[in-house]
């Protein structure tokens, strides 16, 4: 009786660890230095651009001349660190930075061609714009000067709202180590933080700085200010007095003790970027970084002493984040882990019917005859639910592969104006501002022409409903349907695939589509 109850007992101790997925694991913070430490896990995310050239247009679209020829170019850039579970720090995959530092790559087709006007001037010609465009783009994670991967976008948010975006390599890499993460509260408030990051104006004639090498990577200190939620977005963001500058961003906001409590993203002034005066600079919080990563099922690691209270935000160094189910896979809905886990729950708890029957039977004969039935029903059971898991898995799986041939509609605004000769932009995540200020709109409309304000209305795609978003934003002459109804000013109204409006005069003609 006691070899069997020991082997049943080995049995519920497999079960236990093999449905609850707990792999012992150690995070490497503890180290003298722990913020110097963490430079480790950061990274360079650069936005690089191929063959790139200037060209000169007079009406938005046709080229007049070209201006120059700029070959391959690291256009723009921020920060980012490396997550992963912790049994997997040292070769991690997937890069968390803030969502902003992706937008034109997002906006470009994650690889395709881009453009962006970058000047306007006038000559004997009129009006005409300079237009920087490359064939191509890419993303890169540099490690040093002259070494880098290129990196795909696995999940966004929105850089109005959640600004966080993740990226993943193609093959993990052993030059950077994952950092863990804390979820911030107000009890870190008047706490010292670092910044760490590749800030623009850190490669100078005061340095030899190449903005890549873990070496090169820039430590800032200060405190937590507050813990601050955007009331009609809900976002939380930690306000700190940690200097946040052009490149910082998407790097990581730690603790003394080396965990990541928020991903740096905005600076707030009453003269931005011009001697700085009264700056708050702020943080997407951990929390809602957390969230964030649940929900695109991105594996991370976090640990605080004393407790493994996920909800709380204490979680122990042991703990890792399950299997993620597709490095390809982007959607949100995944594989339906619950039904599985739902499963397992019930082997284990059968195992553990069984070994107290088996116990207190013990020396019975009767009762001994009642637990070998008792097993003969629990392993029916169990089998049973393991017959239901696998039916789930298998329609799941059926399900997830319809979705992926249906095929991907994008949204997209097409300007009929004479002006840009057809010219058409993607819609991303965030709303395209549409007016003549070239500095804030995306589509851009010349200076003087009829009824288009510096900044007209904004344009965005709600993938829930299927709608595009048109909203006014208080232009001088309006925004107007087709049939002449003139909206309501910051009133969004819901467009469907095919309709068009136009911005100030009839000439001024914009088509939304689903390409």
């Amino acid at each position: 009786m006691k070899k069997r109850l020991s082997r049943t007992l080995c049995a519920v101790m497999v079960l236990l660890l093999v449905f609850s997925g707990i792999r012992q694991t150690t995070i490497p913070v503890n180290a003298a230095d722990p913020v110097n430490e963490a430079r480790n896990g950061v990274v360079s995310v650069v936005f690089h651009l191929k063959n790139a050239v200037l060209l000169k247009t007079y009406d938005g679209y046709s080229i007049a001349a070209r201006m120059g020829s700029y070959g391959d170019l690291d256009y723009t850039g921020g920060s980012g660190f490396f997550t992963s579970e912790g049994g997997d720090y040292k070769n991690p995959t997937y890069i968390i930075t803030a969502c902003h530092v992706i937008d034109d790559y997002v906006r470009a087709g994650e690889g395709g061609v881009y453009e962006t006007y970058v000047g306007f001037d006038y000559d004997e010609g009129g009006w005409y714009g300079l237009l920087l465009q490359a064939e191509s783009c890419e993303m890169r994670i540099y490690y040093s000067a002259n070494d880098y991967d290129i990196a795909y976008v696995d999940c966004y948010g929105s850089t109005e709202k959640v600004d966080v975006a993740v990226l993943r390599l193609r093959n993990s890499t052993d030059k950077r180590v994952a950092l863990p993460i804390r979820k911030a509260d107000d009890s870190m408030v008047g706490a010292s933080v670092y910044s760490i990051g590749y800030p623009g104006n850190s490669d100078n004639e005061f340095t030899s700085a190449s903005k890549y090498d873990v070496a090169d990577a820039t430590v800032k200190k200060g405190i937590v200010s507050k813990i601050a939620v955007n009331e009609g977005k809900g976002v939380e963001r930690i306000q700190t007095d940690t200097a946040i500058h052009h490149g910082d961003s998407g790097g990581p906001l730690l603790t003394e003790d080396g965990y990541v409590i928020g991903v740096n993203v905005n600076v707030e002034s009453n003269s931005p970027y011009d001697g700085q005066v009264e700056a708050d600079y702020y943080a997407i919080s951990s929390g809602e970084l957390i969230r964030f990563l649940d929900k695109n099922n991105i594996p991370y690691m976090t640990s605080a002493p004393g407790g493994n209270v996920k909800d709380s935000g204490d979680i122990s160094a042991s703990e890792n984040k399950v299997e993620r189910p597709s490095a390809d896979d982007k959607e949100e809905g995944g594989f339906p882990w619950l039904i599985v886990g739902i499963a397992g729950g019930a082997v284990v708890l059968i195992a553990v019917v069984l070994v107290i029957v088996l116990v207190a039977g013990s020396g019975k004969k009767k009762a001994q005859a009642e637990a070998q039935a008792q097993v003969a029903q629990a392993q029916a059971q169990a089998q049973a639910a393991q017959a239901q898991a696998q039916a789930a898995q298998a329609q799941a799986q059926q399900m997830q592969m319809q979705q992926q041939q249906q095929p991907v509609r994008k949204p997209m605004m097409r300007s009929l104006s004479a002006q840009h000769n057809g010219l058409t932009l993607a819609l991303g995540n965030g709303p395209i501002m549409i007016g003549r200020d070239p500095s804030n709109c995306k589509l851009v409309y010349r200076e003087g022409t009829a009824g288009v304000s510096g900044r007209h209305c904004s344009l965005s795609y709600d993938a829930a409903s299927g709608d595009f978003l048109l909203t006014d934003l208080r232009s001088s002459y309006g925004t107007f349907l087709m049939n002449g109804q003139k909206l309501n000013a910051n009133v969004p109204y819901h467009l469907k695939s095919g309709e068009s409006f136009y911005v100030g005069d009839p000439g001024n003609v914009i088509r939304v589509e689903l390409g």
